[in-house]
C-alpha cells in the first residue's frame, strides 16, 4: 500500500468539495471517513469513483433498494441474510488486482 498523502478533519470545508478537488486533480487512492465507529471507503481511478463501501446498514444495497421501493421487505431480508453470509461476494465487483497501489487518503468528521 501507498503513503498516506492527505488526512485530517472535515470541520474545515465540505465533503463534496473534497470530492471535487480529487476528481479535478484526477486522483487514484482511496479515501476513508470516519466518524465515531462509522466508516466509508471511496476508490477513485483518474478521479472518478469506481468503488465505495462503508460499514453502515442504512447504506447497504438492500437498505436502499428498499427505502426507494424498488424491492420488497421480503427480498431486503433475502439481501441481508445472502450479505452476512459471504459479504466478501458483494465486493467482487473490484479486482483485488485494482485496489494495488492506492494511496490511502483518510479523513474524520464530527458529524
Amino acid at each position: 500500500m501507498g503513503t498516506t498523502a492527505l488526512q485530517g478533519s472535515l470541520d474545515g470545508f465540505k465533503l463534496p468539495d473534497l470530492l471535487a478537488f480529487l476528481n479535478a486533480t484526477k486522483k487514484t487512492g482511496m479515501l476513508t471517513v470516519t466518524s465515531d465507529d462509522r466508516e466509508a471507503y471511496v476508490f477513485f481511478r483518474s478521479g472518478s469513483v469506481v468503488y465505495a463501501a462503508g460499514n453502515q446498514v442504512s447504506l447497504r444495497l438492500g437498505s436502499i433498494l428498499l427505502r426507494k421501493k424498488k424491492i420488497t421487505r421480503p427480498q431486503a431480508e433475502i439481501y441481508t441474510v445472502l450479505y452476512n453470509s459471504d459479504h466478501s461476494s458483494f465486493h467482487s465487483g473490484v479486482p483485488q488486482d485494482a485496489m494495488q497501489g492506492f494511496f490511502v487518503q483518510s479523513a474524520t468528521n464530527s458529524m
